[in-house]
């Protein structure tokens, strides 16, 4: 995940340049569709509780899933990107217990500027689109690591990601649809499944992989 200014630098950048640009895909503001960055909504139904205790609320027409991912998976079925079944739970995989506003809040904000293959697409003007949430998002969770240092993730579709924690390395390596492995300190300990593709898909704080890392 870059930081705002990088980010701004990146919206810049042509399209044909995307894959020299980190893989972020620049897509003209029309306001047609557009979010106001809120957060997603709540639902009254049921909680799912997390390792922190937090309590994170769900759909009550879809069990386990947040109202937040039932949401989102609804706005981007028209990409095809994911089965909507398979999208809840690359969805879910995403909340950090820590984060959960602004985890909401990005996936409220995104459909409208998903790509075709599901890549997260930054406008020229900054101050539209999704970047300052996803800043947030990555900012909130990649404290709740703890003291590491990260490569942001580098790639158009397929995507890699790199974190030095004390005393271990953290590596995701993420395919063109966003099927991902989850390695550290060069062992394979897991795999999982992102909702959206691309460098963005390869971020650290918010990843799937990070239930499988062992800090």
């Amino acid at each position: 995940m870059n930081t705002a200014s990088i980010r701004w630098f990146l919206g810049a950048c042509a399209a044909a340049l995307i894959a020299g640009c980190g893989g972020k895909v620049v897509m003209d503001s029309d306001g047609a569709g557009q979010s106001n960055g809120s957060g997603g909504a709540t639902s009254s139904g049921p909680s799912t509780s997390t390792s922190s205790g937090t309590s994170i609320s769900t759909d009550p027409n879809v069990p386990g899933v947040t109202q937040a991912c039932v949401e989102y998976c609804e706005a981007i079925e028209v990409q095809g990107c994911f089965d909507v079944q398979d999208c809840h739970g690359r969805c879910m995989a995403i909340y950090v217990p820590e984060c959960i506003p602004e985890v909401e809040a990005a996936l409220a904000c995104l459909p409208p500027w998903l790509s075709d293959e599901c890549v997260i697409g930054y406008p020229y003007n900054s101050d539209d689109g999704c970047m300052w949430l996803m800043d947030d998002l990555f900012d909130c969770s990649f404290a709740a690591l703890g003291n590491c240092n990260s490569t942001d993730g580098t790639g158009s579709l397929a995507c890699t990601g790199e974190t030095q924690c004390p005393g271990t390395q953290l590596d995701v390596e993420c395919d063109e649809d966003g099927q991902c492995l989850c390695i550290q300190d060069g062992v394979l300990v897991g795999s999982c499944a992102m909702p959206f593709v691309g460098g963005d898909a390869c971020s650290p704080g918010y990843h799937c992989c990070r239930p499988f890392f062992v800090l």
